[in-house]
Parts: structure tokens; sequence; C-alpha cells
């Protein structure tokens, strides 16, 4: 999670290529606390993602 703003600081958001990339680079984090099987962990993660979006001014009809 710590990464993730360093990565999105510059990110071109208007591109649909860049936008589906983005937003797989962030999902493959959860994937892997999914596969670990912590629910707690997984939920304070995409809830961080989901602020980090926000904040990194995304298009909400991207996000949802």
């Amino acid at each position: 999670m710590i990464a993730l703003p360093g990565i999105y600081n510059d990110w071109d958001w208007g591109d649909i290529k860049k936008v589906g990339l983005g937003l797989v680079l962030g999902m493959v984090p959860a994937i892997l606390i999914i596969i670990s099987r912590s629910t707690t962990i997984f939920i304070v993660y995409c809830l961080g993602f989901l602020f980090l979006l926000y904040a990194a001014k995304v298009k909400p009809s991207y996000i949802y």
C-alpha cells in the first residue's frame, strides 16, 4: 500500500489503457491477500486502495 502513491503520482488517468493497467497493478496485492485468507487485511487494503484512487482523481466511473 505504501508503494502505490509513488506509482500513481504522475499516472495518466485519461488514457483508458493506463487506467486498466493502474487498476490491475492495484488489484494484484488484493489477489495475494485473498490467497492468504486474511479477510480483515483484504478489507483494509481495498478501502485504502479506493481512497488512493479517489485522491489520484480517478473518475468514479472507472472505479465502479
